[in-house]
């Protein structure tokens, strides 16, 4: 509603209030210790302000309390331990906040909660291996912080989970060898932006259920499984930045893409900067009813490009760049009638630069530089 200035202690006069929600508005200040007398509160919404401070560790006295909810203001300080007296707690938003110190393990308290967002803070230390004692939890995001360490097995066993957020930090070590087989209802997974190692399990299938997958800028290694075209449901795969292939000790190779093609609702893939050394192959066509964004920049990419990339007639953004991609492009490119960004510098592409890339009238980035094309422009 708009509403300017500070949360008054004199709100804490309203000892029968149940809930209290201020959320998106300009509130700034403090929040005030006499919120502890709100004996009957609870929901207690006050995310997306602009508060400062330090959350008042009586906040704990709020047995009642079911939802706390701090997220997107200035908030400092540690959690307070005391938070984990809390018991009735099924929900605490504290993201995106200044907030430092550790998690503590007090956490292990509130074993009705089911979402526990903290990222985009400054929390540093170990995840507490104690979060598996939570009752079900659905959702936890911690990323966006200092965490170090490596991802407690307790976590990767906790079977009600259907979102783990633990991205850009500084989290080490390697995926256990039956990683997803614990996660049967995980949806969204994003670990990018550490310094994971090891391969990636073949297992991770096991998590059947998963739409997101984001492992990008880590320390992968090896081969990348197969069995990631088993994930019916994916719909936005992320691994970039890594250093994974497509051969085994034997040398026998698989194309990766083709693999995925299983995942008929994919809509993002983005591969780049990995050592694939695999060709295009022409079922990427197979991905037409869904695929929005195709990105395999710096993988050794050879061949030709494909007619069947036409088929691609919901893609927004094709990025091919500084891979040995030869032959020219093929005509079946101005099928891409929602095309917007189309970059394959850097590869032996040759012959005229095809007059279908002026049919495409939403593009709006095209970069063919350093290849070697030949011809007139084509008239536009």
């Amino acid at each position: 509603m708009g509403l300017n200035g500070m949360l008054r202690s004199k709100t804490g006069n309203l000892s029968f209030l149940v809930e209290l929600d201020h959320h998106s508005n300009n509130l700034y200040g403090f929040i005030p210790f006499e919120i502890e007398k709100l004996q009957c509160l609870k929901i207690l919404q006050i995310a997306v302000n602009k508060l400062s401070g330090k959350i008042p560790p009586t906040i704990s006295i709020l047995s009642s309390l079911e939802l706390l909810s701090l997220s997107f203001n200035s908030l400092t300080g540690d959690i307070p331990k005391a938070i984990g007296a809390l018991t009735k707690l099924k929900i605490i938003y504290l993201g995106v906040n200044k907030l430092s110190g550790q998690i503590s393990r007090n956490i292990e308290n509130l074993t009705k909660l089911q979402h526990l967002p903290l990222g985009e803070n400054n929390i540093d230390g170990s995840i507490p291996t104690e979060l598996d004692n939570l009752y079900k939890p659905e959702q936890l995001t911690l990323g966006n912080n200092n965490l170090r360490g490596s991802i407690p097995l307790e976590i990767l066993n906790i079977s009600a989970l259907q979102m783990l957020g633990l991205p850009n930090s500084t989290l080490s070590g390697s995926l256990p060898s039956d990683f997803g087989c614990g996660l049967p209802n995980l949806e969204e997974l994003l670990l990018w932006g550490n310094k994971l190692s090891g391969r990636i399990p073949n297992t991770i299938s096991n998590a059947s259920k998963l739409t997101i997958l984001g492992l990008s800028t880590n320390n992968f290694i090896g081969v990348l499984p197969t069995t990631l075209g088993d994930l019916r449901y994916l719909e936005y795969l992320r691994i970039k930045n890594n250093n994974l292939t497509t051969s085994d000790a034997s040398n026998s190779k698989t194309n990766i893409i083709t693999s995925l093609t299983n995942c008929r609702h994919l809509k993002i893939l983005v591969l780049s900067a990995n050592p694939l050394y695999i060709k295009l192959p022409k079922s990427i066509g197979n991905f037409s009813d869904s695929l929005q964004e195709l990105d395999i920049v710096s993988c050794g990419i050879n061949g030709n490009i494909p007619s069947e990339i036409g088929n691609l007639t919901n893609l927004l953004t094709l990025s091919l760049d500084q891979n040995v991609l030869n032959g020219p492009i093929p005509t079946t490119i101005g099928s891409l009638q929602d095309l917007q960004f189309l970059s394959p510098k850097g590869n032996d592409l040759h012959g005229l630069i095809v007059h279908d890339l002026c049919e495409i009238k939403p593009l709006g980035y095209l970069h063919l530089s350093q290849n070697k094309f030949y011809g007139a422009m084509p008239p536009v």
